[in-house]
């Protein structure tokens, strides 16, 4: 009974973080109102998945297409040329800010002169701030809630939210290949695929980087590969440059913060290597 005790007061501690995701519009007082009902429903969830509960996607909704973006094609060339830039050297620097109109289309992908996805090997993650209201309230939320915080202090605040709205990752892992074969080539919202528990590293990456960049943070993208037991994959990162001159690698799939030291060798950045598998950090 005290184990099972301990696993309740644990699943109730992780709740009581932000809860804030709702498909309406952000104010502060509809947020207010609705936070204890989603403490309610995210108690629930969060206890099926802390002792191992299984959920299904429904394949009749999100990864067959009922969440396709509906309105016309739009594209500022800023975003074009910024979805191409990311496509061909898989990073964007701290001084490059995700707009609305920004596409990630994967590895292989091709656009036209105009920033539209001609081909793609999986979904096509979409950011436009005026359709994805999930986008909005995290964006939102962050700003309430960080005005008078330190940089450090936003950076945490930032990274534990990351872990609460990024749920199971095996989950999502599962969810996250069954939208990409069935939804290849179509847009998505970042946001929906957050709502959907879809959400892998290059989702989480992504949402990282526009949180922190709407607060002032200093924060890269990278993609490349990451080495484990399992041997070489694909992954995507953040880097984050602080006022006081350090560098911190921020992996929030695999839940790390590293500082990145270039006078020394630290056996946790071998992992993180380039698309052609040469260690970025561990020279």
């Amino acid at each position: 009974m005290k184990i099972f005790s301990n696993k309740i007061s644990k699943a109730i501690k992780i709740t009581n973080r932000a809860r804030y995701i709702k498909s309406e519009p952000y104010s502060t007082n509809s947020f207010q109102m609705t936070q204890k009902l989603e403490a309610k429903t995210s108690l629930w969830q969060r206890l099926r998945n802390f002792f191992g509960f299984r959920t299904k996607l429904n394949p009749k909704s999100f990864a067959n297409g009922s969440h396709t973006l509906q309105k016309p094609f739009i594209c500022s060339k800023l975003a074009a040329e910024l979805s191409e830039e990311y496509l061909r050297t898989n990073y964007l620097s701290e001084n490059q800010k995700i707009i609305d109109g920004f596409r990630d289309a994967g590895g292989g992908a091709s656009f036209d002169n105009f920033g539209k996805v001609l081909y793609a090997k999986r979904e096509v993650i979409t950011i436009d701030k005026e359709l994805d209201v999930y986008l909005q309230n995290a964006i939102n939320y962050v700003k309430q809630n960080t005005v008078q915080m330190s940089e450090k202090k936003k950076l945490k605040f930032i990274y534990n939210l990351m872990l609460d709205i990024s749920g199971d990752a095996q989950k999502a892992v599962e969810r996250s290949e069954l939208l990409g074969n069935r939804a290849a080539g179509e847009e998505r919202l970042l946001g929906k695929i957050f709502e959907h528990g879809a959400a892998v590293c290059r989702h989480k990456a992504l949402m990282f980087k526009i949180l922190a960049d709407e607060v002032g943070i200093k924060t890269r993208i990278l993609r490349g590969n990451m080495m484990d037991f399992g041997g070489v994959g694909r992954h995507v990162w953040n880097e984050v440059k602080l006022k006081d001159g350090r560098k911190i690698l921020i992996d929030i799939q695999n839940c790390k913060i590293i500082e990145v030291k270039n006078s020394s060798k630290n056996a946790k950045l071998v992992s993180y290597l380039t698309e052609n598998n040469v260690p970025i950090y561990y020279k």
